[in-house]
């Protein structure tokens, strides 16, 4: 069982990003062209294979070094792939997709610490890099800094700022920074442009969770189960978040069907509305979910 707050996308992936071309590499162009799409395509013991081949005879080749990490990465070879990044970052201390890269790394287990360290790395170099930005943002909110995660999500390319996901977590920053009405005006748009989508509003009943408003945890979680009427999960969390609402007469045999009785405190944390939920006591608001 782990915390979760809401993920955005919900989870880390590994993305190859192919920095541009050094002019000191050696590695022909299509060499990269081919691991990428060997890459792209989940072919990735061919992509090893490819730019294992390469690095015999261009060892010191920082661009294929990193991609190595990705690739490694992806197969969750984690310490293979750290240390391809720390060889690749030798070479070319400086480089912003690299060091994006390896705080991905550090992010996929689970390391937010050092994922941190490697983001502000890559603002340093490149205020604007989108990845990292969002991640800062993402780690800002959870640590209940809202300021800071308005900073990271200003530095976001405008086609990015209209999204959902960030624009849900811009509410949850301006909510932090004390600007609640702002905050639930933006939920309340957000939820204009997708009202028939159950992830967007099983989303926002979870972020007034985390707000402890109840009741419109409820009426969100009722607005998800009109659209996904059969989802179990979305049930469950209609039922809990009534019951902290001390709508009692709305909390339904959900707890029960899962096993357990209806107990204070009790809530559960799904992985959104097409996930796999599990049951967890909880004395607080932090909620607890099962990995699907």
């Amino acid at each position: 069982m782990a915390a979760r707050r809401l993920v955005l996308c919900v989870a880390i992936c590994c993305v190859l990003v192919v920095a541009p071309l050094l002019a000191q590499d050696a590695i022909p162009v299509a060499v990269y062209e081919q691991v990428a799409a060997a890459f792209q395509q989940g072919k990735l013991a061919e992509a090893e294979q490819m730019l294992g081949t390469a690095l015999k005879t261009h060892p010191r080749e920082a661009r294929a070094l990193g991609l190595m990490g990705v690739i490694l990465d992806a197969q969750k070879r984690y310490p293979e792939a750290e240390s391809y990044y720390q060889r690749a970052l030798n070479l070319n201390p400086n480089s912003a997709p690299l060091l994006n890269n390896l705080g991905n790394h550090y992010l996929a287990q689970g390391d937010s610490e050092r994922a941190r360290a490697a983001y502000l790395r890559v603002v340093a170099i490149e205020p604007r890099h989108a990845n990292a930005n969002l991640h800062l943002a993402q780690m800002s909110v959870a640590a209940k800094r809202g300021q800071a995660a308005l900073r990271y999500l200003n530095r976001l390319p405008s086609l990015e700022q209209g999204t959902l996901p960030v624009q849900l977590l811009r509410a949850q920053a301006l909510y932090l920074s004390g600007q609640q009405a702002a905050a639930t005006d933006l939920l309340a748009q957000v939820e204009k442009q997708a009202p028939a989508d159950p992830q967007v509003a099983f989303s926002i009943g979870l972020i007034f969770v985390d707000w402890q408003r109840y009741a419109d945890a409820e009426n969100a979680f009722t607005r998800a189960l009109d659209a996904d009427p059969t989802n179990f999960d979305i049930l469950y969390n209609l039922a809990l978040a009534a019951q902290h609402a001390g709508r009692f007469d709305r909390a339904p045999a959900a707890p029960q069907r899962c096993g357990l009785p209806l107990q204070p405190g009790e809530y559960l944390n799904a992985n959104g509305p097409h996930g796999r939920g599990g049951c967890a006591a909880d004395a607080g608001p932090q909620r607890r979910s099962r990995a699907s």
